[in-house]
């Protein structure tokens, strides 16, 4: 065979492979792209770093198994081709510098900036900003602290809005998925795996989550910060569906906040529901009731049909609620609406819907939802919905208004319509709040086992918004006019079944 037929046979061949290789990458590729870029460095970044999935678990043929087919998730989703960017927040620095009352041209308070930020640990932030503060004789505590952390939770989201928070990859066939997660308030950046099985028929799905803290490092020739991911120890965590399972048998029944919780001493009340997770009144829940009424109407006049038919000899027509064949000289038209005005109706509807959902949107319960209950709530499959209710130690007892369980995490939510709710604002703030501005509040928790007592226990947030006030025309008599209430922010929330000793002299909710 001459050399030109042998190239021409291997080019051809080379060109057909190349052509079956990028088909068969496609799929790979299109994920990468679909992918924020953001989001996607930072899972790189952790991966680079932390060794957890490539380790081989010791004996345990099960662990083994679970890290394996981590990895091949993982393969599956795309993740080599990700972007690798570094991720920038222009303006970024100078807006902390602001919040903080530093100047960035001083070498001293720039190093100031440069350590806290460079810090991953939220609790470990928030102690270097206090140590700070009291370098310079300023408050750790009362109003004018609290002022300044709520600009310092405001510049940090600001810095944060156009980079994208959360994503999902659906992976292969089997309903595996990937969920990278990001949360600015809480300098934390997590890679979920949720896997259906460890192999084919193994019926054996597990949830694996890679935790990390995200550092900013400011630029010292500019104003912005680069992002970056930094690996934590223990930062893998694995729970199969049977654990899921048999640790949530545990979860109902009485639990106690300890020390070091959000408010020493409260009693939580956690049962299945009946029914709905909706368990009193809200706005909300109000308008969801409305868009679910009008979206039955439309529903309703759509599928209530008329059967028409004409005698073409006399000219009239007929419309059967039931069809029932007639005989010559009748013909059959089709169907139509039962309700000839059906259209004008549908529309109206349609559009009242959207106002509905436009001001549930504007609701600070759904437009700043740190958790993304909405999603939980519309993904219903897996979800077993609560009655969740706390009693404070002076007998003050308050229900969450939605609530439930899905994949290990609670997460709830309720509408504060108590002036005891809130315990850090002025009276009259406080009042204001309550009656016009419908204050939320949200928890997540996680089903936890100690490693050394084999003892439940639950861990996670409780999430409440910010406010911004001044004083009102009659502000020397406790008048205010309240700006926004904005900016999520969280504290760590930790339940624990038993008796708890509580701290005396623990401090009080700073909380909305």
């Amino acid at each position: 065979m001459n050399r030109e037929l042998v190239c021409g046979l291997y080019s051809h061949c080379l060109c057909r492979w190349l052509i079956v290789a990028l088909f068969c990458l496609y799929p790979t590729l299109a994920r990468a792209d679909g992918v924020p870029a953001n989001l996607a460095s930072m899972a790189k970044d952790l991966l680079a770093q932390d060794g957890s999935l490539r380790s081989d678990s010791g004996d345990d043929p099960a662990q083994k198994a679970i890290r394996r087919r981590a990895q091949e998730i993982l393969h599956e989703s795309g993740v080599r081709y990700w972007a690798t960017e570094q991720i920038r927040e222009p303006g970024a620095a100078a807006k902390f510098a602001e919040a903080l009352g530093l100047d960035t041209g001083d070498p001293k308070q720039w190093a100031v900036l440069s350590d806290l930020l460079s810090e991953g640990d939220i609790r470990a932030q928030h102690e270097k900003l206090k140590d700070w503060l009291r370098s310079q004789g300023k408050p750790v505590a009362g109003p004018e602290f609290d002022s300044l952390m709520q600009a310092f939770d405001t510049a940090q989201e600001q810095a944060a809005k156009d980079l994208a928070k959360h994503h999902v990859l659906e992976v292969g066939d089997r309903g595996d998925r990937v969920e990278l997660t990001w949360m600015p308030n809480r300098n934390d950046f997590e890679i979920r795996i949720k896997a259906k099985e460890t192999a084919d028929g193994a019926n054996d799905g597990f949830d694996l989550r890679l935790r990390g803290d995200v550092v900013s490092r400011p630029d010292p020739n500019g104003d912005g910060v680069a992002l970056a991911v930094k690996a934590v120890d223990d930062g893998l965590s694995v729970l199969t569906d049977a654990e899921i399972a048999e640790i949530s048998k545990s979860l109902f029944g009485r639990w106690r906040e300890p020390f070091d919780s959000v408010n020493p001493g409260t009693v939580w009340d956690i049962e299945p529901a009946a029914g709905s997770a909706t368990n009193s009144e809200d706005t909300g829940n109000t308008l969801d009731r409305q868009i679910s009424r009008l979206q039955d109407e439309i529903e309703r006049l759509r599928n209530d049909k008329a059967y028409r038919w004409q005698n073409p000899e006399s000219g009239e027509t007929i419309a059967q609620a039931k069809f029932k064949r007639l005989k010559e000289p009748w013909e059959y038209l089709g169907e139509a609406p039962a309700d000839p005005d059906a259209e004008r109706k549908i529309a109206e509807r349609q559009a009242k819907i959207e106002d509905l959902q436009a001001q549930r949107g504007n609701l600070p319960s759904y437009s700043d939802d740190p958790i993304r209950m909405e999603e939980t709530l519309a993904r219903n499959a897996g979800t077993q919905t609560l009655t969740i209710s706390k009693t404070y130690g002076d007998g003050f007892r308050v229900t969450y208004d939605q609530a439930l369980i899905s994949e290990g995490k609670i997460t709830a939510r309720r509408i504060l319509r108590d002036v005891r709710d809130i315990t850090n604002l002025p009276a009259a703030l406080t009042r204001k709040l309550i009656a016009s501005w419908s204050p939320p509040e949200w928890i997540e928790l996680r089903i936890r086992v100690d490693p050394k007592t084999k003892q439940p226990y639950l861990e996670g947030l409780r999430w409440r918004l910010h406010v911004t006030y001044s004083a009102g025309l009659f502000g020397m008599g406790g008048d205010y006019d309240i700006d926004s209430i904005h900016t999520p922010y969280s504290e760590d929330l930790r339940l624990v079944q038993g008796d708890v000793a509580v701290a005396e002299g623990a401090a009080p909710d700073t909380g909305l």
